[in-house]
């Protein structure tokens, strides 16, 4: 069981670890990719703006890159020092993509 959180930006981490390990578990035929996909835009969008910079398109890295990417976009979200909402939109864009995977 996993500790319970004590920040935002814990829950983000405690969050991504969760899609990282269910995208790691799932066929790759089994991810939905316009799903994953627009959710790492998303997250991409969101570090890209805590660091004040426009959005730039995510690669495409399906079917086995999701895991990776989206560890990825975490750890940069995080290192920028992003604000308690964007943290929060983060947190929540996770949650919604580990409900929205089979």
């Amino acid at each position: 069981m996993l500790p319970t959180p004590r920040s935002t930006s814990e829950e983000v981490e405690q969050e991504a670890a969760r899609v990282v390990s269910r995208l790691g578990t799932l066929s790759p035929t089994k991810v939905p990719a316009s799903v994953a996909a627009a959710s790492a835009q998303r997250l991409a969008d969101l570090a890209r703006a805590a660091e004040g910079l426009p959005p730039l398109p995510v690669p495409d890295l399906r079917p086995h890159g999701w895991a990776s990417l989206v560890r990825v976009l975490v750890a940069d979200l995080l290192a920028v020092g992003a604000t308690e909402a964007q943290l929060a939109a983060a947190r929540d864009e996770l949650t919604a993509l580990r409900r929205a995977l089979p």
